[in-house]
Parts: C-alpha cells; structure tokens; sequence
C-alpha cells in the first residue's frame, strides 16, 4: 500500500477461474479471486466491483493502473485515505463467505 496526493495504491494479484469470490491476505499481499475467466476483461471487472464492495468506494473511484493482462495488478482508490483500507483489513478478518456482504 503506498499513499499517494490521489489516494491509495494497493498492489493486488488476482486468481481468476477461482470457485468463488473472495479477499483475503495471502504472505502480506492481497489476493482478489474472482469466478469470472481471465478473457475479454471480465476478470478485470469483477476484481473493480468486489473491491468497491469491499471498500465502500463507487467503482470509479477505482482505477486499474497496471497489470490489465497480468495477474499482479496497482489499483488505486481515488481519495481513499488510511481508513478505507482498514475497513478492508476488518472485512478480511471474517470468514471467507462474509469478505463480500
């Protein structure tokens, strides 16, 4: 996570074709899985959306900054301060099934 003038950058990596969809913490990185394939942008789409969800930010307010062929991906949450990412970190800390509710 870096702070930057615009907002948060988080690097993520993404494990699309995954069985369900879910945040976690994986060795101190985060990890999106997401069902939808790796085609046509769909796993993109779905990463912005459940990060939206999970940070309570509108989906433009997110922005794919590298990585749109790779699985290790910089996103920023325009605006975002400290505190969006702590909601985040609580949010991880339940059980998988409550990541997105």
């Amino acid at each position: 996570m870096r702070e930057t003038k615009d907002g948060i950058i988080l690097e993520i990596l993404v494990k699309p074709n995954s069985k369900r969809d879910s945040i976690s913490i994986e060795g101190g990185l985060l990890v999106v899985e997401t069902r939808e394939k790796a085609e046509q942008g769909r796993a993109n789409t779905s990463v912005l959306k459940q990060l939206s969800k999970s940070l309570g930010v509108g989906t433009s307010s997110i922005v794919l900054l590298r990585g749109r062929f790779d699985r290790s991906k910089s996103i920023l949450i325009r605006g975002a301060g400290t505190d969006v990412v702590e909601r985040l970190k609580a949010k991880i800390g339940k059980s998988p099934q409550d990541n997105l509710k």
